[in-house]
């Protein structure tokens, strides 16, 4: 099995500036930068819930607490955000409260399809990464490539 592709800096750009122009592009762009900034898998960023990003005030978490049904290998796992992934969350909630998906129900999805109640499965978000890297002309990217990119970027 090959390994997933790592992004240059320019490829990162050429697909956030493709995201720009999609339907829903600050969810794209946050589910995109999920991966990328904070190495998420993308099981993890399909399963997330308000309540594991946002504190009961409506405040952006400075680290997120996945249970073991929401990674690989069913163990419990710690993610710690960087600023500029709290700083997009945060410009997400107001624009997911203008639509009014409020924070009062912390069970929802963050990510919804085309604002359906329910979340993304593991696969239409696979799916979806795919079609994003083919569209902004980056060949062989996948799903798990942001997590490559955020892994390769520590060491």
């Amino acid at each position: 099995m090959s390994k997933a592709k790592t992004l240059t800096n320019n490829e990162l750009n050429k697909l956030l500036k493709y995201l720009h122009t999609t339907k829903h592009s600050e969810r794209n762009k946050l589910m995109v930068y999920f991966s990328f900034w904070s190495g998420m898998r993308v099981k993890e960023i399909a399963s997330l819930k308000i309540k594991d990003v946002f504190n009961e005030d409506g405040s952006v978490k400075k680290e997120i607490n996945l249970s073991s049904d929401q990674t690989k290998g069913n163990r419990n796992r710690v993610v710690f955000l960087p600023s500029k992934l709290i700083y997009e969350i945060e410009l997400y909630r107001k624009l997911i409260s203008k639509k009014d998906k409020t924070l009062h129900n912390m069970e929802e999805p963050l990510f919804t399809p085309h604002n359906k109640t329910t979340p993304f499965t593991v696969n239409s978000l696979t799916v979806r990464f795919k079609y994003f890297y083919q569209q902004s002309g980056i060949n062989n990217g996948s799903s798990h490539s942001g997590r490559r990119t955020f892994i390769t970027n520590l060491a």
